[in-house]
């Protein structure tokens, strides 16, 4: 007795009962077992659900299906198979054959050891090696309650909780998204509650762009900016869009809603061009355009440029090649010398206005400078210093005050804290 080359079955599709060839030899018609596959349903038949004639073939055989079956299935595919009995029945008689015997036993139970492991691998129908048979593209292997494998597509048979499979049936990104709440990289998103970022957040606007956005439900939009320092009386900025359209900077205490400003920025409504400065709930100025002529006892800011009652703060000077710095509309300037150079002469200030007060300090411990009495010259006031005797820093924390007055900085105070 020979074998030829094993040629496995085709599918079939099911259309009739049959019959369906069996392509290759079978010993016993226990060894033919049918498979059907109906989309991602996987049917093993039992031996009441089809038929095989005849019993025993050296060549060839026919399946056919009990006609409840063929009924159920029509259009499914058929997968016939061979499952041969791995069991060496010959014995030997002689010593050689004893031999040949030992070898068919082993041979023997070497394919049963295969068996059974084939057995529990995972394996798909007849076709061609690396190619995905039927419909299963596009399909992932699952479990049923059976604990048997089956081709799942979607969101069936997957492992997961019933949140994430709502996740997971999302066909694009932003539906995902959508689902998640969480914001995009692109397109306009709305996000609800209250999000907290422990890191920051830092705002990227793009080329054009001209500003960020702060939108509410109720008639004021806020954007509220603070330390997360978990204090009671957290100090914050807020910016309040007003129902009319302008926009009002709050400093607070407490970063709450309720809490009323200590200090605030807004339109007054008054003027289209007045702009009141609040402390505590009180106007405590109000700024104008120049020109316009305000009724109030609180103080007076105008716009007008080169308006000195307001001074800028601080500023580092280095002295010119004729040894003044400008006092501008300055209240502090920390003077160096020229070049860096070791020493240095100042011999007064330039601009300032009449009632000017003005604080000078020293820029560099290493890098002295001295203040000349009653100097003055071609665009500068000089000083007039205390004793007529000139001023040396002694050290960064040295200060002197002036004030302007009869064409001269006047000295008011000096602190020497060296």
């Amino acid at each position: 007795m020979t074998r030829e080359t094993f040629t496995a079955s085709p599918l079939y599709t099911i259309a009739t009962t049959g019959p369906y060839p069996i392509t290759h030899p079978y010993q016993v018609d226990t060894e033919i077992k049918c498979t059907i596959f109906q989309g991602t349903t996987i049917v093993e038949l039992g031996v009441a659900d089809f038929s095989v004639a005849p019993s025993s073939s050296e060549t060839t055989g026919d399946v056919t299906l009990d006609a409840a079956i063929a009924a159920t299935y029509a259009g499914a595919s058929l997968l016939i198979r061979r499952e041969t009995v791995a069991d060496q029945g010959w014995a030997g008689q002689t010593a050689r054959e004893k031999g040949l015997e030992a070898q068919l036993d082993a041979l023997t139970q070497r394919m049963q050891e295969i068996d059974e492991g084939l057995a529990r691998a995972i394996k798909i129908p007849t076709g061609e090696v690396g190619e995905l048979p039927l419909d299963y593209a596009s399909t992932f292997l699952a479990f049923d309650a059976t604990k048997a494998l089956y081709p799942a597509t979607g969101t069936a048979g997957v492992p997961t909780s019933a949140f994430m499979a709502t996740v997971l049936d999302d066909l694009t990104a932003a539906a995902a998204r959508t689902t998640l709440g969480a914001v995009g990289l692109t397109g306009t998103e709305t996000i609800g509650g209250v999000k907290s970022f422990s890191s920051g957040i830092t705002v990227a606007l793009a080329t054009g762009d001209a500003s960020v956005s702060v939108a509410s439900a109720d008639a004021n939009g806020q954007l509220t900016l603070k330390a997360l320092s978990g204090a009671a009386d957290e100090k914050a900025a807020r910016l309040v869009t007003m129902p009319d359209g302008t926009l009002r900077l709050d400093l607070v205490d407490d970063a709450v809603a309720t809490k009323n400003p200590v200090m605030s920025i807004a339109r007054t409504g008054v003027n289209v061009d007045e702009t009141a400065f609040y402390i505590d709930g009180a106007v405590a100025a109000l700024i104008e355009a120049a020109g316009t002529s305000v009724t109030s006892n609180q103080a007076l800011i105008t716009k007008e440029k080169g308006d000195k009652r307001y001074l800028r703060g601080l500023q580092v000077s280095a002295l010119n090649g004729s040894g003044y710095v400008s006092a501008d509309d300055l209240s502090l300037i920390v003077i160096d010398t020229l070049s860096a150079a070791a020493t240095d002469n100042a011999g007064g200030l330039s601009g300032g206005y009449e009632g000017q007060i003005i604080t000078l300090s020293q820029a560099n411990a290493s890098r002295v400078v001295t203040l000349k009495h009653s100097v003055g010259g071609l665009g500068f006031r000089g000083f007039q210093l205390s004793g007529a005797v000139d001023f040396t820093f002694t050290s960064t924390s040295d200060t002197i005050t002036f004030i302007k007055g009869s064409g001269w900085w006047l000295e008011l105070s000096r602190s020497i804290n060296a």
